[in-house]
């Protein structure tokens, strides 16, 4: 039975963006920290962490287990050529990314 309104419910979505700050040993205790500590909330929120790109796949590997995406700080809109510094969706993919800030207003 669907209550009136439920039906138009959205699950909350909350990201944590880690900017430039932690190193690769931060960032590894730091998913585990969140990952064991939001086992009850991911059942009523989207989480989400967004670490540097160099410690990506390392997060990946340790909220594998958990429900908490992990998303990139910035994406550029082609999949491959000359764009030095760059990182396509593809690329991100590969790592276990499932999200991407776009338009940030740091970049």
């Amino acid at each position: 039975m669907i209550l009136a309104g439920e039906l138009f419910m959205r699950k909350p979505f909350v990201a944590g963006n880690w900017k430039m700050n932690a190193d690769s040993h931060t960032s590894v205790e730091l998913a585990k920290a969140i990952a064991s500590g939001s086992s009850e909330s991911a059942e009523q929120v989207h989480i989400a962490i967004i670490p540097p790109f160099v410690y990506i796949p390392a997060v990946v590997k340790v909220v594998s287990t958990a429900r908490i995406a992990v998303g990139a700080q910035d994406v550029y809109f082609e999949q491959k050529g000359a764009f030095t510094g760059e990182i396509s969706a593809s690329m991100l993919k590969d790592t276990g990314c499932t999200y991407a800030l776009c338009g940030h207003s740091e970049r």
